[in-house]
């Protein structure tokens, strides 16, 4: 147990020392969430078990993992069916809903499959229940700017109907696409979303959360990024939420990220609204339960 504790401490060496309070290494006694993560990346292949456990000891009480292809999807559902903290959302990533654009070459390396049957299977676990949120999806302007965005619209409008059916949340991807995503959503008349590393205008993200009950996931990385702090103290606290992205967007550069990295995005908004690790905890797991309700 002292090797564990040792491990888990050690987690926190890297944080710069005047931004967190000096309770900081207590974070791992109140509960945390991750509501934005990719466990069934190729990199977890070999420690899923041992992570989960890792996870567990350090205060973990959900993980969302976020389908994006049918691949992922399907592994999300088999992870979900083995460990109880696991929270499955299955959909389709902006870039891997035009797959048949992008070169066989490109580093995204997107899976190839018919987009509508995998819509149909979304819909389909979502009418039996086994799904508790679609996503990810949304649009995404990084790579490939205006081109092919009627398409990812197309996909991305076909999954907000399957949620507003089934009356389920939306896990929105919104890169280079804020200001788009948040005009469908807002045609729609979508409550229920959570915008993942959202990186547009704090303005419309405090008019999104305002006027919609929109939700703002923060990542690992927030203490370094100014725009995330900003939304941390200007956002209503009940639309704020957190998470890793996890393999991607480790705090500290050049490792894997994973679910425990949750805690540097809780200490920062602990620290930016002068509260206690326990306030801020809780203040998250109330409003994750109040867009993804919890039955345990």
């Amino acid at each position: 147990m002292i090797g564990e504790a040792k491990e888990k401490d050690s987690f926190f060496l890297e944080l710069p020392s005047k931004l967190f309070p000096e309770d900081f290494h207590m974070v791992k006694d109140h509960p945390l969430v991750d509501v934005h993560c990719h466990l069934t990346d190729p990199s977890y292949t070999n420690d899923i078990d041992h992570l989960m456990k890792q996870c567990e000891l350090f205060g973990l009480k959900r993980v969302v993992t976020n389908g994006l292809c049918p691949t992922s999807n399907r592994g999300v559902l088999t992870l979900a069916r083995k460990y109880p903290m696991i929270v499955p959302a299955t959909g389709i990533y902006p870039l891997q809903g035009i797959h048949h654009h992008i070169p066989i070459n490109h580093p995204l390396k997107p899976e190839s499959f018919s987009v509508s049957e995998e819509i149909g299977w979304i819909e389909e676990q979502a009418s039996q229940g086994v799904i508790c949120a679609v996503g990810e999806c949304g649009l995404d302007g990084y790579h490939f700017g205006d081109n092919y965005l009627t398409e990812q619209i197309e996909v991305f409008e076909r999954l907000i109907n399957i949620a507003l059916t089934y009356d389920l949340p939306l896990i929105v991807h919104s890169r280079k696409c804020e200001k788009k995503v948040m005009t469908i959503l807002a045609k729609h008349r979508v409550l229920k979303a959570i915008f993942h590393c959202y990186m547009g205008k704090t303005k419309l993200a405090i008019q999104g959360a305002e006027e919609y009950g929109w939700y703002f996931s923060m990542p690992a990385i927030a203490p370094k990024h100014s725009g995330f702090c900003r939304l941390m103290t200007s956002l209503p606290v009940d639309q704020i939420l957190t998470e890793t992205d996890s393999p991607y967007l480790p705090y500290q550069g050049g490792i894997r990220n994973d679910p425990r990295q949750v805690a540097y995005s809780v200490v920062t908004l602990a620290y930016l609204r002068g509260w206690s690790l326990a306030k801020t905890s809780e203040k998250i797991w109330q409003n994750y339960c109040r867009i993804i309700p919890d039955n345990s």
